[in-house]
């Protein structure tokens, strides 16, 4: 079975020295960009942003990890379900999808129902959440 873990500070160099056996169980690690997405936590130390996104283009490169980007648009109120809104959140995926991310977990099946939408966004593997 492989599993999904969190994007914290220093977990590449737990990855880097666990077994192949523990490397091989790890599928993806989810994670948010708090520049990218507004309902990501505020992180104070921004040099973690550029860390996390150089650690997650290592796991893949390296170990075959997935990175697998969190967003939970429905926070961000009926301004996704507007044109606005809607092309502010592909804008989002599509950056993140150009720093290498193929994985999605979304949680508004709404928006996944609108082609529009659907049609525009990156060929993401999507979680539902």
């Amino acid at each position: 079975m492989k599993f999904s873990l969190p994007y914290t500070s220093g977990l590449i160099d737990y990855i880097e020295n666990s077994s192949d056996h523990v490397q091989a169980q790890i599928n993806d690690i989810y994670f948010s960009d708090p520049a990218i997405n507004p309902t990501a936590r505020h992180f104070h130390d921004t040099d973690f942003v550029d860390d996390m996104w150089d650690d997650l283009k290592v796991l893949k490169e390296e170990y075959g990890i997935e990175m697998n980007y969190t967003m939970n648009s429905s926070v961000w109120k009926n301004s996704v379900y507007q044109d606005e809104g809607k092309q502010l959140l592909i804008d989002n995926l599509r950056t993140v999808w150009d720093h290498g991310c193929t994985m999605l977990t979304f949680n508004n099946l709404l928006l996944l129902r609108d082609t529009e939408f659907r049609e525009t966004i990156p060929a993401f593997k999507i979680k539902l959440s």
